[in-house]
């Protein structure tokens, strides 16, 4: 996927206020820790508003994530957990995530995808 197509916040968006409970982690910068369902973004609204407000939520941080596929060296966000980032709330990371590979991993595929289309588009048209 190329990055303008990622559905990620723009930098300049709105920071939205960090729920009690959630710290940053010290080794990946990225919150972790446990909140109440009442401070998710849109709770009245969300799949969670019949659940009670009070009911914990765990957020984990990509250190508690598994090691990538395809270089078992980085890590990716655990399947089946929950994030928080202040540019774009809530987020969950469905059981499929364990099968996309790594950032590092997706950028090299990605690089080596553009290199043979280059070379495809170099190569003179055979004749028929």
């Amino acid at each position: 996927m190329s990055e303008e197509f990622k559905n990620t916040p723009r930098k300049d968006a709105t920071l939205l206020p960090v729920p009690e409970g959630l710290s940053r982690c010290p080794i990946c910068n990225e919150y972790r820790g446990v909140m109440a369902l009442r401070d998710l973004p849109n709770f009245s609204s969300s799949i969670y508003r019949y659940e009670e407000p009070s009911t914990p939520l765990r957020v984990q941080c990509i250190c508690d994530g598994i090691l990538c596929r395809t270089c078992n060296k980085n890590r990716i966000h655990r399947p089946i957990s929950n994030r928080w980032d202040e540019r774009g709330g809530f987020g969950h990371m469905p059981y499929f995530t364990a099968m996309i590979p790594c950032k590092d991993c997706r950028a090299k595929k990605n690089a080596e995808e553009d290199e043979e289309r280059q070379a495809r588009k170099t190569q003179p048209a055979k004749a028929k």
